[in-house]
């Protein structure tokens, strides 16, 4: 997911793991937080979000 920034040069990438785990340390990268929100797959009009298995 692309974290957008003010000024646009100050953005970020973060990476999500459905698993669980974490991403290995990049040097020179502090690491953060981030909310994310995913879909219901019972509340899916269409079923489970196939992108998101």
């Amino acid at each position: 997911m692309f974290e957008p920034g003010d000024p646009a040069r100050t953005g970020r990438v973060a990476f999500w793991d459905p698993a669980g785990g974490t991403p290995p340390a990049s040097p020179g990268v502090e690491p953060g937080e981030a909310d994310l929100v995913v879909p219901d797959e019972e509340a899916s009009p269409s079923g489970p979000c196939r992108s998101c298995a």
